[in-house]
């Protein structure tokens, strides 16, 4: 009896060090989360303050016509001028993210087909058609760069029936989840994955726009509709 209510104490006593040992695991987990979290957060604020002092800094030299400082200053921040004789668009920023996207294409072998007939000016702003051409674009890139064989992008835009039509196609190595017209990446990191999407959504709904995205076994779509008044 003595034996058996010794060995009954014994295996309780291993028990709850066990379970003690899991909840301490887990409070150090929750810890080293929490120290990550931090850590990006300070970061990020960090890079925002600094994003804010180039704002105004590029401000300032833009309004006083000081050009080639401007340029200068960007080719510090790692932003270079895509002086071309390529022309896809009359717009000239959104010609100036096509040609960077070709030249991010290049280095990496991805055969980009431009077909744009956007006229300028257009009823859509430069600042939102950087966000939807430029996401589009950055997604795609960052899915075909993960093939070794034949990775292509496709990107069309035209006037349809008074209606901004963007179609932007390419390859991928099938890794992806399409619920409710929303995409579930495969990656780790799904915190900091999916703002371009979000980002892409919330401009075209601003714009009382339509985008739609479909996928089969090889091939990713985007097809984006947006409403002009003329």
């Amino acid at each position: 009896m003595f034996i058996l209510i010794g060995i009954s104490k014994s295996y309780d006593l291993s028990i709850y060090k066990h379970k003690n040992k899991i909840l301490n695991m887990q409070y150090d987990l929750q810890i080293s989360n929490l120290k990550r979290l931090e850590s990006k957060e300070e970061y990020i604020r960090k890079i925002s303050h600094d994003i804010n002092n180039h704002k105004i800094a590029l401000h300032t030299l833009i309004e006083n016509n000081e050009k080639e400082k401007a340029l200068n200053y960007l080719k510090n921040l790692g932003v270079d001028s895509y002086k071309t004789n390529e022309l896809y668009t009359k717009n000239k920023i959104l010609n100036a993210i096509l040609l960077s996207k070709k030249e991010i294409c290049t280095l990496n072998n991805i055969d980009l087909s431009l077909d744009i007939k956007v006229p300028s000016p257009l009823e859509v702003s430069d600042f939102d058609l950087c966000i939807i051409f430029g996401n589009l674009l950055d997604n795609s890139i960052e899915a075909t760069k993960k093939l070794k064989k034949s990775p292509y992008i496709s990107v069309k835009a035209k006037i349809i029936n008074s209606n901004l039509v963007l179609e932007v196609k390419n390859n991928y190595n099938g890794e992806l989840v399409i619920k409710n017209n929303n995409i579930f990446t495969t990656k780790k990191d799904k915190l900091n994955h999916g703002f371009g999407i979000s980002n892409i959504k919330s401009t075209v709904s601003k714009l009382n726009g339509i985008y739609e995205i479909n996928k089969d076994s090889k091939e990713f779509s985007s097809i984006i509709m947006i409403p002009l008044e003329n």
